[in-house]
């Protein structure tokens, strides 16, 4: 569990380190998601998703598409305990901030689930280092941005305080998701690997370049 908890850690403080430093972030983000992007799918083409059809057959596209809602969930669920706690003040810029905090804090305890899940279940260490690997590229670049609105709202002090909260979160993931895991049945990893896949894919599909239709050949 040692590894999974070390890399959440670092994914967020590396994230807050470029938001304190903008010059060094600008430069680095963009190369940060690309390599989450590369990462993510060489890991889910090689190991995850072969893992889970081979052990569940047809029911583990269903776990793929369950780890792919999942994330949406969260954010949904936190967003709406955070909308509650702003009271009245929800229309503000300030309350939307913390409200998008709020979702973000819930989010990266699922990605902590994720990270010690695939890392208690895992056969193949190769494979569930990809995972973390591939998790913490892409928590890199959000705990960046979040902790730049901060800096601009609310001062370094206050930034830095949430990034440690973002950080809390995601560890807390990683000791659940591991506890879970130990009291469990032993017969999950294939339905693990299959969720992470899922997770995976709703991370990176944003960052998949898109053809711009207005620039085809025969439209005006």
């Amino acid at each position: 569990m040692l590894l999974p908890l070390t890399i959440a850690f670092m994914a967020v403080a590396l994230g807050a380190a470029l938001a304190i430093l903008p010059r060094e972030g600008a430069r680095i983000v963009k190369p940060i998601r690309l390599v989450a992007l590369v990462a993510a799918l060489v890991v889910i083409v090689t190991h995850l998703v072969p893992e889970a059809l081979e052990e569940l057959g047809p029911r583990a596209l269903l776990a793929v598409a369950a780890g792919v809602a999942l994330p949406w969930v969260l954010e949904a669920l936190g967003g709406i305990v955070a909308q509650r706690s702003a009271a009245g003040a929800a229309s503000t810029p300030l309350a939307a901030l913390e409200i998008s905090y709020a979702g973000l804090v819930v989010h990266r305890f699922g990605d902590g689930l994720s990270m010690g899940a695939i890392a208690r279940s895992s056969d193949t260490p190769a494979a569930a280092l990809g995972v973390l690997l591939a998790l913490a590229a892409h928590i890199v670049p959000v705990t960046t941005v979040m902790v730049l609105a901060f800096v601009s709202s609310r001062g370094r002090g206050s930034a830095l305080f949430r990034a440690a909260g973002l950080a809390a979160a995601t560890m807390a993931g990683v000791v659940a998701a591991a506890a879970a895991l130990e009291r469990g049945p032993k017969d999950v990893s294939p339905w693990v690997s299959a969720l992470v896949a899922g997770l995976l894919l709703h991370l990176v599909a944003p960052s998949i370049p898109r053809r711009d239709k207005s620039a085809e050949p025969g439209e005006a």
